[in-house]
């Protein structure tokens, strides 16, 4: 599975983000963004090139109305990350919220969880595929799951841990077993398969 945006430099301010942000309008052609960015058309092509490898990108035909040579037009594939600039408040909206279900809910873990299952249906999750489809990136050793990308990584620090539950409970519905947090590492959180969950254990929260 090609994984979008893998070594590719996004740091505010790089001619890529530039470029993605360019095309974040609509799709354009080669000298409309070399025009947008403010760059010779050549390193246009190139940093295009590289967002094309990375499944950021993706190049169509362009009409002619002439003989010739027909140009490309190019735009955001559907992998393409959320270009902003002003970056997004997602984790200081993490920040809070983990503090508030941590000071309101006599088991916010519970309550985490049970979200975590209800996106998980809401998501139609039905295998590790669905949630790596998403961003996230699994290794799995006997019974054994250990995250190797986590899309949740920011918010769960920032929220104090209460994110990698809402993360096993969608990993519940994905995989259709009771999920347990093993341990936590860089890269993410490491769980212990369980026992297969019923199907009216999977979908209670759907109602409740």
């Amino acid at each position: 599975m090609q994984k979008a945006g893998l070594g590719v430099n996004l740091a505010p301010g790089s001619p890529r983000l530039r470029v993605l942000s360019a095309l974040k309008s609509g799709p354009a052609d080669l000298d409309q963004l070399a025009a947008e960015v403010n760059l010779h058309r050549t390193v246009v092509h190139d940093h295009l090139s590289r967002l094309r490898e990375a499944g950021l990108v993706q190049v169509d035909r362009k009409a002619v109305s002439r003989p010739g040579r027909p140009g490309h037009l190019y735009r955001l594939s559907e992998n393409a990350v959320e270009v902003s600039w002003p970056a997004r408040q997602h984790r200081l909206l993490a920040s809070v919220l983990g503090r508030a279900l941590g000071a309101g809910a006599a088991d916010p873990r519970r309550v985490a969880e049970e979200a975590g299952l209800r996106c998980g249906l809401e998501l139609q999750l039905s295998e590790l595929a669905s949630l790596e489809s998403l961003g996230w990136e699994y290794r799995v050793v006997g019974d054994k799951l250990m995250t190797e990308n986590c899309a949740f990584r920011e918010a769960c620090r920032e929220s104090d841990g209460i994110a990698c539950h809402v993360h096993a409970g969608m990993l519940q519905v994905a995989v259709g077993r009771r999920i347990g947090i093993v341990g936590r590492s860089d890269s993410g959180c490491d769980f212990r398969l369980g026992a297969k969950l019923t199907s009216g254990r999977r979908s209670k929260t759907q109602t409740g």
